[in-house]
């Protein structure tokens, strides 16, 4: 299954290195959520890097960059670990979970990693239809102050940051999944204007 899923990625990335972009493969993690219960029984944590890293190294090899996705809750210091680039979490429901593992969480930002911050949810309808740009951008706001009081460096984390729905959308009505991707295109857009805006000298 390792080098399947690797072989399947390889052929994603030569097919989609023509259009002369940056690629990313993410690798959908659902089901380690499950990590240490016993459903995981037998299987260390030495075992999962191992399996990943296989894969990663492989899509490295094309030049493409990798990102991991854990639905929920996992041993994020065990993601960490690897050699992902990009750190996909559902920090609109998890983030206090991630937030236990600040100390590699901050080793990964300083080794260039980047956070694809789950921020629009996607799981309840009630949420989707109730958030805002303006709440969604504070709640992320908030966020990187928790950040900021762990130690962290706001420019550097902000810098290594992309905005993403918290999971898939597959399940939702048309109209949810709409409004996901337009409070994504409207927090992405507001975060940019607060933080990339580059004033013109008179």
């Amino acid at each position: 299954m390792v080098k399947t899923l690797a072989l399947k990625a390889v052929w994603q990335i030569q097919k989609l290195h023509p259009f002369g972009v940056p690629v990313i493969i993410s690798l959908d993690e659902p089901s380690l959520v499950g990590f240490g219960s016993s459903a995981y029984l037998g299987i260390t944590a030495e075992e999962v890097q191992e399996d990943l890293n296989e894969i990663i190294t492989l899509i490295h090899k094309e030049n493409a960059c990798v990102s991991v996705h854990c639905c929920e809750n996992t041993d994020w210091s065990m993601l960490l670990a690897t050699d992902i680039d990009i750190l996909s979490f559902d920090a609109y429901s998890y983030f206090e979970k991630v937030l236990l593992y600040a100390e590699p969480l901050k080793a990964f930002i300083d080794r260039g990693g980047i956070l694809a911050w789950g921020l629009v949810p996607t799981s309840h309808s009630e949420h989707i239809q109730n958030e805002t740009k303006d709440s969604l951008t504070e709640r992320w706001e908030s966020h990187m102050e928790r950040l900021r009081q762990k130690g962290f460096d706001p420019t550097g984390t902000i810098e290594q940051s992309l905005i993403t729905p918290s999971c898939g959308a597959g399940s939702l009505s048309p109209d949810d999944a709409l409004r996901v991707l337009l409070l994504l295109q409207e927090v992405s857009g507001e975060l940019r204007r607060r933080y990339f805006t580059k004033t013109t000298p008179p």
